[in-house]
């Protein structure tokens, strides 16, 4: 005897199995998101205080517009300077993807030229 059709337990688990794989699909591609915009974050503030230490090292003033370029992708940025003669470490503090604060620092030669 040949079936032409599945039974309804059939197809209920069927779309159970697809349902949970789609919700754990969905999971893992969330948390792809978030890595990949930490990444960008980091990358950000690694310019943003590359950028403040070659105008410090230079001697000039840091332009608003760049600053506020490569801080847009960095939510409530903050960035500070702890001078210790010879050297300067500079550090970016922001709220990162994950509602975590995040830090990145960076120490510069900044003896006389």
């Amino acid at each position: 005897m040949s079936r032409r059709a599945f039974s309804l337990v059939e197809l209920m688990i069927a779309i159970a199995i697809l349902g949970i794989t789609a919700a754990l699909a969905g999971g893992v591609g969330r948390n792809s998101r978030l890595d990949a915009l930490a990444e960008l974050q980091r990358e950000r503030a690694q310019l943003l205080l590359e950028y403040h230490a070659h105008c410090r090292v230079g001697g000039v003033a840091p332009d608003d517009a760049v600053v506020s370029r490569l801080t847009r992708a960095l939510p409530a940025a903050t960035l500070i300077a702890v001078e210790e003669a010879p050297t300067v470490t500079l550090a970016v503090q922001w709220n990162g993807p994950r509602a975590r604060p995040e830090t990145r620092r960076l120490t510069v030669f900044a003896g006389t030229r």
